[in-house]
């Protein structure tokens, strides 16, 4: 449904959001260090997800990690009245998710 007058704006690194992670790994059914795993294997990366999830500042490469690992798997995020992420591309997603 589209409501007129309401645009939904393109994420991005920089805009991203814990709620887009969260709801991302959500629909992944990955837990922070499966990201972390998938991103690089490193504990520093598994410490950053979970202190970016919580509020807390994270670097910029870590948002950057983040958002290309979840796009890999094709996951598409949103912005709008309510941020999220949905399923944009299967097969990526069904390959991330059986692996």
């Amino acid at each position: 449904m589209k409501i007129e007058g309401c645009k939904m704006a393109e994420v991005t690194a920089e805009t991203l959001e814990a709620v887009h992670v969260r709801t991302a790994r959500a629909l992944l059914g990955f837990s922070t260090k499966e990201l972390a795993v998938m991103i690089d294997g490193e504990q520093k990366t598994h410490d950053q997800i979970r202190n970016f999830e919580s509020g807390r500042t994270s670097p910029r490469w870590v948002k950057e990690k983040i958002f290309d690992a979840l796009i890999r798997c094709g996951i598409e995020l949103q912005n709008g009245g309510k941020p999220g992420a949905r399923v944009k591309n299967r097969a990526r997603f069904d390959q991330a998710t059986q692996g």
